[in-house]
């Protein structure tokens, strides 16, 4: 089958084309070169026959002298016969010194002469000039001649021509055009190049290199073949896609359909190509589809829904229908079409669409239950920090009768070796209280309850502090304590009371590791910005040191260095997890650098605000508020509610001691009554006593005239930042947390007495 708008071979068309320019160029080249060698031819004639007609007129040139001489005219007359009658001279004349003696010419030229010349004629004696011979030649016979011999040369070339034109021709045709109309007839005759078999042409095998023909074979061939396999893989691809494809061209007639397409319409892929898009599709979906089509051969792509029915399938079908345009140039060629069943989809979106009411109330259960939840690990955090709260008040109340009564007997005065007890007493209840915060610390921390607070900073102060508290400790080991600070010019605000504990847990480890040597506190900075500055705290010591596999385990809760039962060292494992959970609340971090047998580096970072502001005040000295309490207000009236006989012991007997006098409630509606009764110039308020605790009775009392101005001092042992809160929001002024020691209670007092006093 000849492909579609292909012409019909003609065989010999390039030898024919071949033949024709040999002979055109042939007979350019033989005429030129036959045209060039007759006027050559004729040159050389036309020379010969010049001097060949001179020679005579000088051989006759004597006869002519004497007879002149004489004056014999027939002899001049039988001269010039001669000469006239031979050769190309057609016309000779002689003139004397006067006048013209005789000419004679040939009786049949009456043309023009091609050449004049003359001769002088000497007289016999060659003494002088007695005449002219005047001669004229034509060239008509030389012309004749060579015109013969051009006629017969061009003859000769034209046999020569056909000649060789035919012979190659002939050339041509065999070993060429033969054999190329073979290969154009074996390709054009096949309508698709996957019936096309391999080419092979009929020709003499010389077993020599192949020519051009051999190669074009083998090109053609090769082409071939890898064209079938493209087409067999698309072909494959394409029957094998779940989509249907196929193309209409611009007449609506199909050009390609995949195999699902045409099995849609019940037809084999070859047999739809060709058809009609009316008669494939039917005349109601090609109504349907008209509109898509036209605009897609405008040029515009085209994207719907239909609903249609697959053969076999026995409910219809969703499918996606794409027109594309076929582009080339500004010429739209025809249309692709892409069939894409989404019936599938539509079900899974119907049924999405049928569980959403579902989901939604799947969704507020689930939301109900989260809430259940949330609820009850509030509820179970709430339990968590009231139970915290609850333990630390149990066990900071006892604690507190513990150290008033330690300093009350040392204020009374007690032998020397009771002393000694008292210290023992007093260290191991401050070691326990140490360990309480630490533990209330963490937990908050862990809550993200934990806050930092905001004052001017002195760094100076702070390792002055921390140095002052481990002098003690530090002098009886018999270690050398440095400080080294980097100057800071720059006031600071951050939280220095957070600062200072952190500094101090690196210290007290130092202490407690180093038998021998010194201990260094450093700061320096380490960076700083327009409005803040990064310092870095160090503790230096000499002491055992810690292998470098136990280094990333000590900042954990609740590890140790050493954590076996027969450890030397003492410690719950908190100091170092409370210290870098500070740093990085304070924008900084930790980190330790030690080696075994030489000592260890802690250090932290905080990042600390610039503040141009005025520093806060100084504390008071210690035993200044003690005596100013004594000096300026011995026998003022204080009330203490508090629950706790001997909580309430230590306190009346502190104040007691310094002049004033002590009135004492055990609840809060108590408190509330004195203090309608009596008027107080302070009241020291407990959090947590039956009938009415301390936030009611201050709210009540906040009410009443006579108390609304009342200071109120928070005496608890509940020590969480939430409690602080709720005290301030009850109307109460400061906070005291138990336990104290006598000079933060003669602190407080002497600052709000002080104050009202003013």
């Amino acid at each position: 089958m000849r492909p579609a708008g292909s012409a019909p071979l003609r065989g010999s068309v390039l030898a024919l084309r071949i033949l024709l320019w040999v002979t055109l160029t042939s007979f350019a080249v033989f005429i030129l070169t036959t045209v060039f060698s007759v006027a050559h031819e004729r040159n050389k004639a036309l020379q010969t026959a010049h001097a060949n007609a001179r020679n005579a007129a000088v051989q006759s040139l004597p006869a002519i002298s004497i007879a002149l001489w004489q004056y014999d005219i027939d002899g001049l007359k039988a001269s010039l016969r001669g000469m006239v009658g031979s050769g190309t001279l057609v016309h000779a004349e002689i003139q004397d010194l006067e006048k013209s003696v005789i000419d004679v010419g040939q009786p049949d030229f009456t043309g023009k002469p091609d050449l004049e010349w003359s001769l002088p004629i000497p007289a016999p004696n060659g003494s002088q000039t007695i005449g002219t011979l005047h001669l004229s030649e034509s060239y008509f016979q030389v012309n004749a001649q060579l015109a013969d011999t051009l006629k017969t040369l061009m003859l000769m070339d034209v046999f020569k021509i056909i000649g060789v034109s035919l012979l190659l021709f002939a050339i041509v045709y065999r070993q060429v055009t033969r054999h190329l109309h073979q290969l154009a007839e074996a390709v054009s005759q096949q309508g698709n190049i996957k019936h096309v078999a391999r080419l092979s042409i009929a020709r003499k095998t010389t077993g020599g290199t192949p020519d051009e023909i051999d190669i074009l074979v083998d090109a053609l061939n090769r082409f071939i073949g890898e064209r079938k396999q493209v087409e067999r893989d698309l072909e494959s691809i394409l029957n094998n896609m779940p989509a249907m494809i196929g193309y209409w061209d611009k007449t609506m007639r199909n050009r390609f359909a995949n195999a699902a397409y045409a099995r849609w319409f019940g037809l084999d892929p070859a047999d739809m190509v060709g058809c009609d898009a009316g008669a494939v599709i039917g005349e109601h979906f090609y109504q349907l589809n008209l509109p898509h089509m036209e605009a897609a051969l405008r040029g515009e792509p085209q994207s719907f829904e239909r609903t249609f029915t697959l053969p076999g399938m026995p409910t219809p079908s969703q499918g996606l229908i794409n027109y594309i345009p076929d582009r080339h140039g500004e010429t739209i060629e025809g249309f692709y079409v892409l069939i894409t069943d989404i019936t599938q989809f539509k079900e899974a979106q119907a049924e999405l669409e049928r569980h959403r009411d579902h989901l939604e109330e799947i969704v507020a259960m689930r939301t109900e239950q989260l809430e259940s939840a949330k609820s009850a690990a509030e509820a179970a955090n709430i339990a968590k920090s009231s139970f915290l709260a609850n333990m630390s008040h149990e066990i900071r109340t006892p604690l507190n009768a513990i150290v008033g009564m330690v300093n009350l007997m040392r204020r009374a005065g007690v032998p020397a070796d009771q002393i000694n007890r008292l210290d023992k007493i007093d260290t191991a209840s401050h070691h326990l209280l140490e360990l309480i915060n630490a533990i209330l610390d963490l937990s908050k921390i862990e809550a993200g309850k934990f806050v930092t607070e905001e004052s001017n900073v002195n760094i100076a102060s702070i390792t002055a502090n921390v140095a002052s508290i481990l002098n003690e400790r530090v002098t009886e080991k018999g270690l050398a304590l440095r400080i080294e600070n980097a100057p800071v010019t720059t006031r600071l605000r951050g939280d220095g009371a957070r600062l200072q504990q952190a500094l101090l847990n690196y210290a007290t480890n130092a202490v407690k590791f180093t038998a021998t040597g010194s201990i260094i506190l450093r700061t320096r900075i380490v960076d700083e910005t327009a409005d803040s500055v990064l310092i870095r705290f160090e503790v230096a010591d000499t002491g055992i040191g810690i292998p470098a596999e136990t280094l990333p385990r000590l900042f954990s809760s609740f590890e140790q260095a050493d954590n076996t039962i027969t450890r030397n060292y003492g410690g719950s494992g908190l100091g170092l997890a409370i210290t870098k959970r500070l740093a990085q609340l304070m924008g900084g971090e930790v980190g330790v650098e030690s080696s075994p047998g030489l000592g260890s580096t802690f250090w932290l970072t905080a990042r600390l605000k610039k503040d141009d502001g005025k520093l806060d005040a100084a504390h008071c000295p210690a035993g200044h508020a003690e005596s100013e309490l004594r000096r300026g207000f011995a026998g003022t009236r204080i009330l203490i509610a508090d629950d706790e006989p001997v909580n309430r012991e230590v306190a009346q007997m502190l104040l007691e001691d310094v002049g004033m006098q002590i009135d004492t409630a055990e609840n809060g509606g108590a408190a509330v009554q004195m203090a309608q009764e009596t008027s107080y110039a302070l009241i020291l308020m407990d959090m947590q006593m039956p009938v009415i605790d301390g936030l009611e009775a201050t709210r009540q009392l906040r009410q009443l005239s006579a108390t609304r101005h009342l200071p109120i001092i928070a005496m608890t042992a509940n020590a969480f930042a939430e409690d602080r809160q709720r005290c301030f929001a009850a109307g109460m002024n400061d906070f005291l947390s138990k336990p104290f020691d006598p000079e933060k209670l003669y602190n407080i007092v002497f600052k709000w007495l002080a104050g009202s006093d003013a």
